[in-house]
């Protein structure tokens, strides 16, 4: 198994996924599997989640969070054929990682609110080594992305708040992929810088219940390097796509007497994963078709106080699937439904301070994949199935002024 290891503030290192993007690693929302996580408001790190929270906040806050993120990726061949015939399975081709945030909320008035992020939307890495008898395919990939994001929210009303923020975000490129047709393979290392909008809606019903809204534009982003094609060394000059798709999260908070409710409903425009393209110079070498479509997905979480320092947390979330055919699934990201097991516990010391500890379980399902290479499968076909899941695990803390 590959590690990859790196610690420092607001880096989220590469980890894999069936998408490339993990509200896990920024909403500090595992505990609950996402729930909730556009309307909680109770912590600095809402600033990322929802910055229109940020007008709950009377005293500037702040937020660190560290994470241990751990993904198990197993194939299984099932009678592959032609240049996919030999060779093994590849092993686990997870990956361990470290990652961690930096979050920051500073009232101005009663009206304004300004907040800043360092965090990730998430990534991908996997390495199955040069014996995995799809290495014509792919051997390894590994993709970071860090977000530096700063928003101002505004309080229209006691009820009505709304905020927008700035996301600059830097992506890392590394990987190693074949090309069935020359049998040949492609390294590429890049980089890439976009900028977006994030925006924000909050309604406070009440003081027991709220509803969050939130919004973050697709990051397209172009990586730029340094290119080789079996020794034959080149620029990648804006011709490796690789989108980190826009996304929409609504979500729900209602507090009774003895628990808390929160739920989440989101849409992913998972569809900008149409087709993933290289080129060597300005020459294109490989383009791969994933057909992705749009996913929906939804959360329900409760918080449980035990007594006046003391919660206990937990969740369930749901994922459909962006690609459930066969025949386009590729394994640098085969990709099924996601279900998201939560638990967690918050210890509040004084009205300064509270520490969170975190858990999922991410099941990334079984995805299969029947896919032919050249003109009518002349080249062979990839056939077989994977079993993958991702655990987070670890703790943030919170200071409010």
């Amino acid at each position: 198994m590959k590690t990859s290891l790196g610690l420092a503030a607001c880096v989220a290192m590469p980890c894999w996924a069936a998408a490339p993007l993990f509200p896990e690693m920024g909403n500090l929302s595992a505990s609950t599997a996402g729930a909730g996580s556009a309307a909680i408001a109770e912590g600095a790190e809402t600033a990322f989640a929802n910055p229109a929270g940020m007008v709950r906040f009377s005293r500037p806050a702040w937020a660190v969070q560290s994470q241990l993120v751990s993904s198990s990726i197993n194939y299984k061949d099932n009678g592959s054929s032609g240049l996919f015939a030999s060779g093994s399975d590849g092993g686990d081709a997870g990956t361990n990682a470290l990652a961690a945030g930096l979050y920051w909320v500073q009232p101005l008035n009663r009206e304004w609110v300004f907040g800043l992020a360092l965090a990730s939307q998430g990534g991908s890495a996997l390495d199955y080594g040069s014996d995995f008898r799809g290495a014509l395919l792919v051997t390894d990939v590994e993709v970071l992305s860090l977000q530096f994001n700063p928003s101002v929210a505004y309080a229209i009303s006691s009820h009505w708040s709304l905020a927008l923020g700035v996301a600059l975000e830097y992506a890392k490129l590394e990987q190693t992929l074949g090309i069935p047709e020359t049998q040949r393979q492609l390294f590429t290392d890049g980089d890439s810088w976009n900028m977006g909008i994030n925006l924000g809606l909050m309604y406070q019903l009440n003081h027991d219940h709220r509803l969050g809204l939130s919004f973050r534009m697709e990051a397209d982003h172009q990586f730029e390097g340094n290119a080789s094609l079996s020794g034959r060394d080149g620029e990648v000059a804006d011709s490796v796509n690789f989108p980190f798709p826009a996304t929409a999260v609504l979500s729900g908070v209602h507090e009774f007497h003895y628990l808390t409710v929160l739920w989440n409903l989101g849409y992913g425009w998972l569809d900008a994963f149409d087709t993933t393209t290289f080129e060597l110079g300005e020459q294109p070498v490989l383009a791969i078709e994933r057909q992705w479509q749009d996913t929906w997905n939804g959360a329900l979480g409760v918080h449980v106080p035990l007594n006046r320092y003391w919660r206990l947390e937990f969740g369930v979330g749901y994922e459909q699937s962006p690609q459930d055919d066969p025949a386009y699934q590729y394994p640098d990201l085969p990709v099924d439904t996601l279900i998201r097991y939560g638990l967690g516990a918050s210890y509040r010391f004084n009205d300064h301070w509270r520490l969170q500890l975190f858990y999922e379980y991410l099941d990334a399902g079984e995805p299969h994949i029947d896919r032919a290479f050249g003109d009518q499968g002349r080249l062979g076909r990839l056939t077989g199935q994977w079993n993958n899941a991702i655990e987070f695990m670890g703790l943030a803390l919170n200071y409010r002024y």
